[in-house]
């Protein structure tokens, strides 16, 4: 899988700079980080964000949907008009995908389970990672066939 160039992540939540300003092209991130968000990846292709993922170091819950982690995600999508996100839990977890219906956003839930081998641990977090590229070329193409449509 080969990603676009000029892609980026951001890690480990968007921080104010020195000044209370926030960087450029991160004003609807910077403003979900103003209201108290803990954006713990987005990936930004071209100044734009195309791709997002929130980790949870806790076991998933047992019973039901984990709705509260669920619908933080939402809001990220919502947000920054992604269709997809990414939750990923220190448990073990094979990929789900819920449709969000009437807001066009599909949520996806994997699990890292955090106590076996190394090299399994390896492999499920490269999992979750190919997971978030996979998310971020499909929003980027979709943002570059957009920008050609309007170029004609």
């Amino acid at each position: 899988m080969t990603t676009p160039r000029g892609c980026r992540a951001r890690c480990c939540m968007l921080r104010r700079t020195g000044r209370g300003h926030f960087p450029k092209g991160a004003a609807t991130v910077a403003a979900l980080v103003e209201a108290g968000a803990d954006i713990d990846l987005v990936v930004t292709w071209e100044r734009a964000d195309v791709a997002v993922a929130d980790a949870k170091y806790k076991a998933r819950e047992l019973r039901g949907w984990p709705y509260a982690d669920l619908y933080q995600l939402l809001a990220y999508c919502v947000a920054m008009r992604l269709p997809k996100g990414l939750l990923i839990f220190a448990s073990p977890q094979v990929l789900k995908r819920h449709r969000v219906y009437g807001l066009g956003v599909q949520l996806e839930v994997l699990g890292v389970d955090l106590e076996q081998a190394p090299e399994a641990l390896l492999g499920d977090s490269r999992s979750a990672v190919r997971q978030v590229a996979a998310n971020a070329l499909e929003h980027a193409k979709a943002l570059r066939a957009m920008t050609v449509e309007r170029a004609s």
